[in-house]
């Protein structure tokens, strides 16, 4: 017998936020398919929290396209860090982070996704 997946409204979600909230790594990862809701999901929460939404696959992306792959390696991480310091925001949400766990940039996708919220919620 297979198990149902859980639906995770925005309300399960919300619970999910505060408790990251008071949490040395505040990350609330939000994990489907191709097609799950995923980006519906957090386009509600952010229209209800009023919070920031960053398209990470395309701002990295467009950042990454002048480099060289040797480049890519050494910058992705600091570039990713400039991106969401630009924000200035203390709660983030951040979609389309598939990018991270290309293995040309050679990432550590959970280390960097921890170091990055130390200092602010990310969703």
């Amino acid at each position: 017998m297979v198990a149902q997946p859980k639906i995770f409204t925005p309300t399960y979600i919300n619970s999910a936020i505060s408790q990251a909230g008071a949490r040395y790594h505040k990350v609330v990862l939000v994990v489907g398919g191709p097609g799950s809701g995923k980006t519906a999901l957090l386009r509600s929460l952010t229209d209800q929290l009023h919070i920031p939404l960053l398209n990470l696959g395309l701002e990295l992306s467009k950042k990454l396209l002048s480099l060289t792959v040797r480049e890519r390696k050494l910058k992705a991480s600091d570039i990713i860090a400039d991106l969401l310091e630009g924000q200035e925001a203390p709660r983030l949400a951040v979609d389309n982070t598939e990018i991270i766990f290309d293995p040309s940039l050679m990432l550590n996708p959970q280390g960097l996704l921890q170091s990055l919220s130390r200092t602010r919620l990310l969703i």
